[in-house]
């Protein structure tokens, strides 16, 4: 289910919502968030949220005050200052989706097309590549490291996280107490032991893997290879993420 939502408690106080004009009306719009609707999984939920969407449609609307008992599963979908809180939901329908993992493909592939036409196909399932500037001269050994800086962005073209401070300055998201700094990769032969020793969500492992200083590339990838169903931080889940990669030069290690 694609949705619009707000969640508050009884007392009025909101717990959670979508929509960037209602985060500007609070004072708590930031340039890094994402405000879009929401992918929901019914398969993945609380009996209180499968019980007020069974049988809506799409464009459709519903209010309801679903009781905490009704709200005791973590699904990452109800939001709750802790055990005992009932919950008033605002929904608002906006597609039923049979395939969330092929709805992201084609999300994906129309972001593509308009934006990144030459990266045409994938090279795994939810997993799209494109080196935009090689260097074929050196190589890598096992267990040399590499400095990677990059830019993270929703689809929608939303900025939210960079290791580059220009960047972040341009972007409005810059933040004072925030070390802007190359990320080390190391490169290791065994590709699933680099996945395992580089603490990065899989597609930027993927991404990474085997790149040299001064090369440069740009890849997106669904959710399954970023942050899953729950999200992290600003990101929520089943949100496809592109990332601008640099290596930078051994010079300027």
């Amino acid at each position: 289910m694609l949705v619009d939502y707000t969640i508050s408690y009884l007392n009025g106080t909101l717990s959670g919502y979508t929509g960037d004009s209602l985060a500007k009306q609070l004072g708590e719009y930031t340039y890094s968030g994402y405000y879009d609707p929401q992918i929901w999984d019914l398969n993945n939920s609380t009996s209180g949220i499968i019980e007020i969407m069974t049988g809506m449609k799409e464009g459709g609307y519903t209010k309801a005050i679903i009781p905490a008992v009704l709200l005791d599963t973590e699904s990452g979908m109800e939001i709750s200052q802790g055990a005992g809180s009932s919950l008033i939901y605002e929904i608002h329908l906006h597609k039923v989706i049979d395939n969330i993992d092929q709805y992201q493909i084609d999300q994906i592939e129309s972001y593509l097309a308009e934006n990144l036409p030459s990266i045409s196909d994938s090279t795994a399932y939810g997993f799209y590549y494109r080196k935009t500037r090689s260097n074929l001269q050196d190589t890598l050994d096992s267990g040399d490291y590499i400095q990677v800086r990059y830019i993270g962005r929703f689809l929608n073209g939303t900025v939210f996280d960079t290791n580059i401070e220009d960047s972040a300055k341009r972007y409005r998201i810059y933040s004072s107490g925030t070390t802007y700094s190359a990320t080390s990769y190391q490169y290791l032969s065994d590709s699933t032991e680099a996945m395992d020793e580089n603490s990065f969500v899989a597609g930027f492992n993927k991404a990474l893997y085997g790149m040299k200083p001064g090369e440069e590339a740009v890849t997106v990838f669904y959710s399954n290879l970023g942050y899953g169903t729950t999200g992290s931080g600003s990101i929520p889940g089943y949100v496809p993420l592109r990332f601008d990669v640099w290596i930078e030069d051994e010079d300027n290690e």
